[in-house]
């Protein structure tokens, strides 16, 4: 599941769109759903979208001093 909703933040990043938390955890839940998770067990929190972006991979968000280097 983390790998398709890390594929929708890439996406959602390279349109430069913002992301909510709670897109992420519609998101999230929409994908354990397609993979027949029991709604009972899909627990996606404010706190397990915070830890997720936090993960060290390609979601992480670029400093504002990064994206303004790029940007000049």
């Amino acid at each position: 599941m983390e790998e398709e909703l890390r594929k929708y933040v890439r996406q959602m990043r390279s349109s430069c769109l913002a992301m909510l938390c709670w897109m992420l955890q519609f998101e999230a839940t929409k994908i354990a759903h397609e993979k027949g998770v029991p709604t009972a067990a899909v627990k996606v929190s404010r706190g397990w979208v915070t830890r997720f972006m936090k993960r060290p991979s390609d979601t992480e968000q670029p400093s504002a001093s990064s994206y303004h280097r790029t940007t000049k």
